[in-house]
C-alpha cells in the first residue's frame, strides 16, 4: 500500500462556519453533491465497524452533535471527503509527495536546514487542528497550517537558496513552496492529509 500527502488550500474561517452551524439546509445540499457519493463510499470502507455510518458522521459533524468517540478515522475521511466537495478548498499538486515513504520528510527537513529554511515537513502530518475531531488510532494523519503562518512560510521558502538542496529533494522542496504560495496568495490555510 502506498502512503503519500494530500494538501488542500482551505478557507478555513469558510469550513469552520459550516462545521457544527446546524443547517439541515447546507446538510443536504451537501449530501446531495460528490460529498454524498464520498460518504457512501467510506461506508464501504468502514463496513463492519462499530459505530455510526459515513452519513451519520457527516450530520453530527454539521449540525455540531455528539461524536461517536471511537470512530475518529471515519470523521477525519468524512472531513476530507467535504473538503473534495465543497469550494472553501482546493486540492493542490501532490506528485512529488505521493507516494511517500515517512523518511522523505526527514530527508526533506534536513535539505531545507541546509537551504536556510527552519520548516519540519513532518508536521504537515500531526500539527494543528481544522476543527475539533475525535482522536484518530492510526490513519489518517492531519495536519493543518494557519493562513498567517503559510504566508510566513511562504515569504521564508521565497528566501532559501535552492543552491544548497539535493537536487533528488529540489522537486519535493519546490512543490510544498507552491503550496505555501497558492496560501499567501489566497489568504488560505494549508490542510494536509497522511494516508
Amino acid at each position: 500500500m502506498s502512503y503519500g500527502l494530500m494538501p488542500y488550500a482551505v478557507d478555513l474561517a469558510e469550513l469552520r462556519s459550516v462545521i457544527g452551524s446546524g443547517s439541515e439546509h447546507s446538510l443536504n445540499a451537501l449530501l446531495r453533491s460528490s460529498w454524498g457519493r464520498e460518504l457512501d463510499r467510506l461506508d464501504d470502507l468502514f463496513d463492519g465497524q462499530d459505530g455510526p455510518s459515513a452519513r451519520e458522521a457527516a450530520r453530527h459533524l454539521l449540525l455540531g452533535e455528539e461524536y461517536h468517540q471511537r470512530s475518529g478515522a471515519l470523521y477525519a475521511y468524512c472531513l476530507k471527503a467535504l473538503l473534495e466537495a465543497h469550494d472553501c478548498a482546493s486540492f493542490l499538486p501532490n506528485g512529488e509527495w505521493y507516494p511517500v515513504r515517512y523518511d522523505w520528510f526527514d530527508e526533506v527537513r534536513g535539505e531545507l536546514k541546509d537551504g536556510g529554511v527552519s520548516f519540519d515537513p513532518a508536521s504537515l502530518t500531526y500539527r494543528g487542528q481544522v476543527v475539533p475531531l475525535p482522536s484518530v488510532d492510526d490513519f489518517p494523519q492531519i495536519g493543518c497550517i494557519e493562513a498567517d503562518r503559510a504566508a510566513e512560510l511562504a515569504a521564508e521558502f521565497d528566501a532559501m537558496n535552492e543552491d544548497r538542496i539535493d537536487p533528488q529533494a529540489l522537486d519535493g522542496v519546490r512543490e510544498m513552496h507552491g503550496w505555501f504560495r497558492e496560501c499567501a496568495r489566497t489568504g488560505r490555510g494549508l490542510v494536509t492529509y497522511y494516508h
